[in-house]
């Protein structure tokens, strides 16, 4: 299960990084196009200005109504320098996502065609959204794991009864020093069988060992 884990895991990553990268490269792309309409705003206002100043000059206008137009045109301005640094910052993050350096130059396709798929239904909807939910997949291996742990401790806790066995193969040397040679005749050479029988009483750990995963 862990190592069901860690591969997810990896799977997350790699599937983080790419989407990083997809989303850099979408907001770059917005970034352009936004660039394209601030230049036309800005050539649009200088236009606006300059026929403001015509109409002065012709007296069909006071001078002081031009006032308003030139901070028209210096706000749009504003607005460009602004974009321009924007455009130029989420660059620089594309070229981070892709693993490029700083100064690497890189034409940038500012076009992007969205293809049209067939909705799937919302059983299949859902299937496939739980498929490619990584933490989901996880949770359920972490649960899986949780499950066990209670089966383990429940079993831990019952009374186990164990019987062991041992048997003397061949014989024994009847020449020790010190012995009489019928000493050794008398030890019974049977198989001998211990039983083991244990009852877990006031067992706190075995039933922590159970709680803590059920909770």
């Amino acid at each position: 299960t862990n190592e069901k884990v860690a591969k997810l895991t990896f799977k997350n990553n790699i599937m983080g990084s790419v989407v990083g990268v997809i989303l850099a490269y979408r907001q770059l792309v917005q970034d352009y196009n936004n660039l394209d309409i601030q230049k036309r705003f800005l050539k649009e206002s200088a236009e606006a200005l300059q026929q403001y100043k015509l109409k002065v000059k012709v007296g069909k206008m006071a001078p002081s109504d031009i006032l308003q137009q030139k901070a028209n045109y210096e706000t749009t301005k504003l607005a460009l320098v602004r974009q321009e640094d924007a455009l130029q910052q989420n660059y620089q993050n594309f070229l981070s996502a892709i693993g490029l350096v700083p100064n690497a130059k890189l034409n940038i396709v500012k076009k992007i065609t969205i293809q049209h798929y067939q909705l799937p239904s919302q059983p299949e909807a859902i299937r496939r959204a739980l498929d490619g939910n990584i933490a989901y997949r996880q949770a359920l291996l972490q649960l899986e794991n949780t499950r066990r742990a209670i089966i383990t401790a429940d079993d831990q806790r019952k009374w186990t009864l164990n019987l062991t066995g041992s048997e003397t193969i061949g014989s024994a040397d009847k020449s020790i020093p010190g012995l009489p040679t019928n000493f050794l005749d008398t030890i019974d050479r049977g198989p001998n069988l211990m039983i083991d029988f244990q009852i877990p009483i006031y067992d706190i750990p075995g039933k922590a060992a159970e709680v803590s995963p059920r909770v």
